[in-house]
């Protein structure tokens, strides 16, 4: 279970959110407003989506169509023509979850008004494992399908005719809204911390905050994004996602994260709105938050802005997938002055495509000479990837407070050991795609169980640096200066780094290893 300390912390920013000083809500709300606007004249006018042809094109329209009837109107053609081509297709994940909010905050926008009926019978017709009951997939598809599903089925309450079983579906949904909310405060969330999808979890439950007309429904919403924020709030790190990820995409794409710029949106500071940077994608996601009235309890901003100089140490767990397991992944999350540091370990083989986002640890630190901080993470070399995220089915961790220890032994009967799992992993194979036929017999979706990621299989544990950090020998020791920070870094195998040949063809990073003779232990003590 979660530790008591932060399941105290979460429980209280409810009743604290609502007693907020006001003149500190005002500050908060008039920075939120300029960092809305950028957001907003970016997606509206700079972001160019991608082709329509693409799978789901409607997770890069439907937030510039948000922006555009925000900064033009709700008779604005382009945003209009775009729902007049897409209505007619049938919808899945990010097409419910921007839909079931477009329909609700727009319901006057000429496209709109004249397809309502139509984009309510696309959502009612599908009954594949996409559909917005009863959806299967990843924790953050399920939360959009049935927070969505919930929206659709209060619209449609409307057509008695045509959707004699709205109220049913609405009910269903229900129960399911309060046994999700009931479970993430006794357990957490299976897909926890992700940078990648945490804001997809957090926009379906905007549009229940936002949207339900059951007060219960919308008070269980709020307990979520709650919660939701509270996470954020612990581990966002000057600008980033700190800390471990059961989604992310590694140390080595920073600040570019959809939840980063949710978390900038929410907790930036009123004067850092030149440090916006719209690049990549992620940043049109936070178009659902800004046209929320949600807004985040005050009291963690300090915490999301880590203005207590005071170091803090956190320790919690988290479920399995499924919850078959409450306590299956173990966290730590360590604050110092100037940088974090967090891991998790957990009994994930780290064989399958299953952890293949998961960031086993991360060290961010604060730079005084730009808005973008340090991120630096590590893993060992099963697979072929120098990332720091995935799983390696021979490394560990362990971490107290502000030290970190890295170790890989890679056996001698390694390629036994790949030959044995990759049998049973057809077997899984197998069985997921008997257990599916047996709900879904008309879906024609493929195996999702894959035995993950190209094989290195070497006996080397490394850490992967930015370009800029420092890096000097002394001795056995490698000494990391990162300006706000030094790393004393000690290689396992008792190696003497003599000299120091960093690599530099993965995204011009440094990458410093530690590797040894297979059944032997390499890694470091950081």
């Amino acid at each position: 279970m979660l530790s008591k300390r932060f399941l105290v912390f979460c429980a209280s920013l409810v009743v604290l959110g609502s007693c907020s000083n006001i003149s500190e809500a005002a500050t908060q709300n008039e920075g939120f407003y300029d960092r809305s606007e950028l957001i907003i004249d970016h997606t509206a006018d700079l972001y160019q989506p991608p082709s329509m042809n693409i799978g789901d094109p409607e997770k890069y329209y439907w937030p510039k169509a948000m922006a555009r009837f925000e900064r033009y109107g709700h008779d604005d053609p382009i945003a209009n023509d775009w729902i007049h081509q897409l209505s007619p297709r049938s919808p899945f994940h990010f097409t419910l979850v921007g839909m079931a909010r477009l329909l609700s905050l727009y319901p006057d926008a000429p496209a709109l008004a004249e397809n309502r009926l139509l984009i309510l019978q696309k959502v009612f017709e599908r009954t594949d494992a996409h559909n917005a009951w009863t959806s299967e997939g990843t924790e953050n598809h399920i939360a959009m399908d049935r927070t969505s599903g919930y929206i659709f089925a209060q619209h449609a309450l409307d057509y008695p005719d045509q959707f004699p079983d709205a109220p049913e579906k609405l009910e269903l949904m229900k129960q399911w809204i309060q046994q999700f909310s009931h479970r993430m405060y006794q357990y957490g969330t299976g897909e926890w911390n992700s940078s990648t999808y945490q804001t997809y979890h957090i926009i379906s439950w905007l549009n229940l905050y936002d949207f339900a007309d059951d007060p219960d429904v919308k008070l269980m919403a709020r307990a979520v994004l709650d919660y939701y924020v509270a996470e954020m709030a612990l581990h966002y790190s000057w600008g980033t996602y700190g800390g471990s990820e059961k989604r992310g995409k590694g140390a080595s794409d920073q600040n570019l994260s959809a939840s980063s710029y949710l978390c900038w949106l929410w907790f930036g500071s009123h004067l850092e709105g030149n440090t916006f940077q719209h690049r990549g994608t992620e940043y049109i996601q936070s178009m659902h938050a800004v046209t929320s009235m949600y807004r985040p309890p005050i009291h963690v901003l300090e915490l999301a802005r880590k203005q207590n100089p005071e170091p803090m140490w956190f320790t919690g767990s988290k479920p399995s997938y499924l919850y078959e397991d409450p306590g299956f992944v173990k966290q730590f999350f360590y604050k110092g002055e100037s940088f974090t540091l967090g891991s998790s370990v957990s009994r994930y083989g780290g064989w399958t495509g299953s952890t293949s986002q998961l960031v086993n640890w991360k060290l961010v630190v604060r730079r005084d000479d730009s808005p973008v901080p340090y991120e630096i993470s590590g893993s060992g070399r099963f697979h072929d990837d120098w990332s720091g995220k995935r799983v390696d089915p021979f490394t560990q961790w362990a971490q107290h407070k502000n030290v970190l220890i890295q170790m890989t032994r890679m056996p001698e009967n390694v390629d036994s050991i790949i030959l044995l799992v990759k049998q049973l992993t057809e077997q899984w194979a197998r069985n997921w795609e008997q257990d599916f036929r047996m709900r879904f017999p008309d879906d024609h979706k493929g195996n999702v169980v894959n035995f993950g990621g190209n094989i290195a299989a070497e006996n080397r544990s490394f850490i992967n640096f930015p370009a800029d950090a420092r890096i000097e020998l002394s001795d056995s020791v490698v000494w990391v200066d990162l300006g706000n920070a030094w790393l004393a870094v000690i290689p396992l195998s008792g190696n003497r780094f003599t000299s120091y040949n960093p690599i530099l063809d993965y995204r011009n990073r440094q990458i410093l290893t530690d590797s040894t003779q297979y059944g032997q232990m390499c890694g470091f003590a950081i």
